[in-house]
C-alpha cells in the first residue's frame, strides 16, 4: 500500500512541478533573484511547511496514537509482538550503536540510494520541465520557430 502511495504521489507530483517550475522560470529579477533561484526558493519552503507538518501529526507507535482505542492499540501490539521484535525493548548501548555506526552495509546502502534517487528525481522530474522551457525561450527568441526541426522537437517536448 505504501509503495502505491509514494508512486502515486510522486507523480502526481511531477506533473504539477512542471506547470511551478514553467511559471517561476519567467519570473526574472524578482527581489533581485534570477528564476532558477526561485524555483528552490518556492519548492523548498513547501517541502519545510511538509515536512513540519508531517512531523506534527506522524504517530511515533501505536502506543502513543490518542486518536486509536484500547482495543485497536492492544490488537496492533499483538500483531507487532508476533510479527517482529518492533515491541522489544532494547537499551541504547554506546556498544550497539558502534556495531551498527562502523558497519559498512548500512553506509553503503544509503548513499547508493540517496546518489541513485537523486539522480533519478533531478532528471524525471526537475530537469524536464527546466529545459522544455528554457529550450522554448531560447526558440522563441532567437525566432528560429520556422525550421521544421525546431516545431517537431517543440512538438515532442510539450507532448
Amino acid at each position: 500500500m505504501s509503495h502505491r502511495v509514494v508512486s502515486g504521489a510522486t507523480s502526481f507530483g511531477g506533473r504539477r512541478r512542471g506547470i511551478l517550475v514553467h511559471g517561476i522560470a519567467f519570473v526574472n529579477d524578482a527581489g533581485r533573484y534570477r528564476g532558477w533561484r526561485w524555483i528552490f526558493i518556492v519548492e523548498g519552503s513547501a517541502t519545510v511547511v511538509v515536512s513540519l507538518l508531517a512531523y506534527i501529526f506522524t504517530v511515533n507507535y501505536p502506543n502513543t496514537a490518542v486518536f486509536v482505542s484500547n482495543d485497536v492499540r492492544d490488537a496492533f501490539q499483538a500483531r507487532l509482538k508476533a510479527e517482529s521484535d518492533a515491541t522489544r525493548q532494547e537499551k541504547l548501548t554506546w556498544t550497539n550503536a558502534k556495531t551498527v555506526l562502523f558497519d559498512y552495509k548500512p553506509w553503503l546502502y544509503g548513499s547508493a540510494f540517496h546518489v541513485m534517487s537523486l539522480f533519478l528525481c533531478t532528471l524525471g522530474l526537475f530537469l524536464v520541465s527546466y529545459w522544455r522551457c528554457k529550450l522554448h525561450s531560447i526558440l522563441t527568441s532567437s525566432n528560429q520557430q520556422s525550421l521544421p526541426t525546431w516545431d517537431a522537437t517543440l512538438r515532442t517536448l510539450n507532448s
